[in-house]
């Protein structure tokens, strides 16, 4: 019996997550528990969230932890030794601390973090010939091309987490890559769809961070809301998969019960079903090719009446049709777009920016692309984020310097 339990640890996977406490990364951590023969975590990133981190200390046991600033790692290194916490693991900071976890996690990275957090971390994992399970649309926008070029170098595979992407990657398992003729990417509607716009002109965070159907981040639930988040799901859709953008088409599905769907060359669409949560798409990505026993509900006949599926007509969603003009004119407008977007998001979240006013903010500095993205080239990671910072910098500047709250839901 203990042979077979030593052998059992010996085979568990070492994973490390970056973003711990962010709502991915608890997600992540929640498998781990119900999975302690398969995974183990030797490491953990968070921002600046001490007390959750501190309690996942005890809990996991990593070895190694870090935190973005000394002064968060100091006050962890205090708590760990006021309550006298045997064993404790080394602490990290910064980008250093970043990479230090992802040494630790052999066997996988869940790059968690929110935004462009993790990229760096993200990149060295892949260049390392780690697995990396990535939930963040932000790193696929801005630097898509250079994560493949890292996983190609590398020889590693990057697993898409987020629902719409995981179940493309999927469905894909159905044909081959060169039959694939169309995606399905589908949509909630976020907590506004079929409501008299009216009624939601300018509403305020509390109600559209009362999203109809998923718990997210702040961030993202506001980029569901205006669907620029089906926009970037667009230009990753991209990346990841190879298709132009106007063989990329996004239905509106208030149910939320079908993911994504492919349509091959010979008729045949594949889709992917299931319930509205992160574990499956994370489990797919860690155990892969593994399929884990999770639980779940079962799916019956009845729970497929009623399911709607709506067209998304341009003109209609002005956030989602900049995002694919970004994606047509190619280059580094996709990074214009997202820094754009993550002040204008960040403004509102911080009641500097009505809602109504997200899109005309994020259109004024996109359309400054020219003179953002002037002197830079598009073979460079340095100057993708230069370009990204420049248009968060001109939308902040527009704002009446108004300055965008720092993401926090990643950490």
């Amino acid at each position: 019996m203990e042979g077979e339990k030593s052998r059992m640890e010996e085979n568990r996977k070492e994973i490390a997550i970056l973003g711990s406490t962010g709502h991915v990364g608890v997600a992540g951590l929640k498998l781990v528990r119900r999975f302690p023969d398969r995974f183990r975590v030797t490491a953990l990133a968070a921002g600046s969230r001490v007390d959750p981190l501190f309690h996942q200390i005890l809990e996991f046991r990593p070895r190694f932890v870090s935190l973005a600033g000394e002064e968060a790692a100091e006050a962890l290194e205090k708590r760990l030794a006021s309550e006298g916490v045997g064993n404790p693991p080394e602490i990290g900071v910064g980008e250093s601390g970043s990479r230090a976890v992802v040494r630790a996690g052999k066997d996988g990275l869940l790059s968690a973090m929110s935004g462009l957090a993790g990229l760096h971390a993200t990149l060295f994992a892949l260049e390392s010939g780690i697995r990396v399970a990535l939930a963040s649309k932000e790193p696929l926008v801005t630097a898509g091309r250079f994560l493949l070029e890292a996983a190609k170098k590398g020889g590693a595979e990057l697993f898409p987490v987020d629902s719409e992407h995981a179940a493309i990657f999927q469905c894909l398992r159905a044909g081959r890559r060169e039959d694939l003729e169309r995606i399905y990417l589908t949509a909630s509607g976020g907590p506004f769809f079929g409501k008299d716009g009216e009624n939601t002109r300018n509403p305020g965070p509390r109600e559209v961070l009362d999203h109809p159907v998923w718990r997210m981040g702040s961030k993202i639930t506001v980029d569901s809301a205006t669907l620029m988040n089906k926009g970037f799901e667009i230009i990753a859709a991209h990346v990841l998969f190879g298709l132009p953008e106007e063989r990329i088409e996004v239905l509106i599905h208030p149910q939320a019960k079908n993911h994504s769907m492919v349509r091959f060359r010979d008729g045949a669409i594949v889709a992917l079903l299931g319930e509205t949560r992160m574990e499956p798409s994370i489990a797919h990505a860690l155990a892969w090719p593994e399929r884990l026993p999770l639980e779940r509900p079962a799916f019956h006949a009845k729970d497929f009446c009623g399911w709607e599926f709506h067209r998304t007509p341009r003109g209609q969603y002005p956030c989602m049709d900049l995002a694919r003009e970004a994606l047509n004119r190619g280059g580094l407008h996709p990074a214009v777009l997202d820094g754009a977007d993550e002040a204008a998001v960040s403004a509102f979240l911080n009641g500097g920016l009505p809602f109504g006013s997200i899109f005309p903010l994020i259109r004024e500095v996109f359309e400054r692309s020219t003179s953002l993205i002037a002197g830079t080239s598009e073979d460079s990671l340095e100057d993708a984020l230069a370009v990204r910072a420049r248009a968060k910098e001109e939308a902040v500047r527009r704002l009446g310097g108004v300055e965008p709250l720092r993401a926090a839901e990643g950490g």
